[in-house]
């Protein structure tokens, strides 16, 4: 029985992974810009000449290094593999730019993005990198997930730009809502189970 309440919770963990780079790509796709660790690791990218691809695991790295001092005990094996399982929710969006308007993709995307990291959280079996990250800090200055992740990302946006990452309005919006989204998708999630 334990064996099946873990492969369920690692399940559903995967599958609002996979949700939030889903949504990320719906994001990218509405071309109003991406979302600030996306303009982080593009920055990174640029300023380094490596992949985005290759960006995406430095920084998660290094999320996972800064959380083993602050968040040790959601660092689990999930963690590792949610870069993975994140990119793989990327790439099976299809280009449905032309077909949807900007502003539709891109508030689907917020909310499908917000949805899989609540999902993800909710699972209990570890956190994504950035999450990790993001609990460590809500854990060491008592203050919500919206607020930890509003700071956060302003300061992903800052970094992204001086590396020569593009902001759009829709990097603004998903500073801003992105936290607030999440936190209230979780508080009904954990109120429905």
């Amino acid at each position: 029985m334990k064996m099946a309440k873990k492969i369920k919770k690692r399940l559903i963990f995967s599958v609002g992974t996979a949700v939030m780079g889903f949504g990320m790509q719906l994001c990218n796709l509405a071309g109003l810009g991406m979302d600030p660790l996306g303009i982080f690791q593009t920055g990174m990218a640029r300023t380094f000449h490596i992949s985005f691809s290759g960006a995406n695991i430095l920084t998660c790295v290094f999320f996972i290094a800064v959380s083993f001092g602050t968040n040790r005990k959601d660092i689990t094996v999930m963690t590792l593999i949610s870069p993975w399982i994140c990119s793989l929710g990327i790439s099976v969006v299809p280009d449905i730019s032309g077909l949807l308007h900007p502003a539709v993709l891109f508030i689907a995307g917020l909310i499908l993005m917000a949805s899989g990291i609540a999902f993800s959280i909710h699972a209990g079996c570890g956190k994504t990198a950035y999450d990790c990250f993001i609990y460590g800090f809500m854990q060491l200055f008592r203050k919500s997930y919206a607020v930890v992740r509003l700071c956060t990302d302003a300061c992903l946006i800052i970094f992204g730009a001086l590396m020569k990452g593009s902001i759009g309005v829709g990097t603004v919006a998903a500073c801003l809502f992105l936290g607030k989204i999440m936190e209230f998708v979780l508080r009904n999630l954990q109120k429905l189970v």
